[in-house]
């Protein structure tokens, strides 16, 4: 298993990651390890509709939901942002299509007081050297897409990091 990836700790200890590749399906996988050192696969990527290829690390909100994204797989075959709950189930929340919308997120995604994620894809946007989106998380039953930002290639083009944010809201 090739481990590339940023990890996520719990209020209880639980440290969370992915694998970028390995898992039942060889293309990857999101684990839990307990403060006693026992793993637990919470989700193995199978290449289809819901991703494959983890290659940034996962967040953990206040109730135990895993949020990442993977560079492959997914409806439009650029990558899928998804949520696995404390039980292991994966929910789609997006999946890129690639062009205009950007696609192949490589970087970690960060996420906002209001539930909202953000983070960055390789490829695509309107100079396709990646973008900077928001992914807004199911409140009512839907999740909505944005992009924020297409890097230009002259200077930013193709990231493999996320971003952050700052007390005010503001991305960097």
């Amino acid at each position: 298993m090739l481990f590339r990836s940023n990890i996520a700790l719990d209020t209880a200890g639980n440290i969370y990651g992915t694998t970028y590749q390995g898992g039942a399906n060889k293309v990857g996988m999101v684990f839990r390890v307990d403060p006693s050192g026992n793993e637990t696969i919470l989700h193995s990527f199978n290449s289809g509709a819901d991703g494959a290829l983890p290659y940034g690390g996962v967040i953990v909100d206040s109730a135990g939901n895993v949020y990442g994204a993977t560079t492959t797989g997914g409806v439009g075959g650029s990558g899928v942002v998804y949520k696995i709950d404390s039980t292991g189930n994966e929910t789609l929340l997006y999946s890129f299509t690639g062009g205009a919308a950007g696609g192949s997120p490589y970087g970690c995604l960060v996420l906002d007081a209001a539930g909202d994620l953000y983070g960055t894809t390789q490829g695509g946007g309107e100079f396709d050297s990646g973008v900077v989106f928001k992914v807004r998380a199911a409140r009512q039953g839907l999740n909505t897409y944005q992009v924020l930002y297409s890097l230009p290639s002259s200077y930013a083009g193709q990231p493999q990091t996320g971003v952050i944010l700052d007390q005010a809201g503001n991305i960097y």
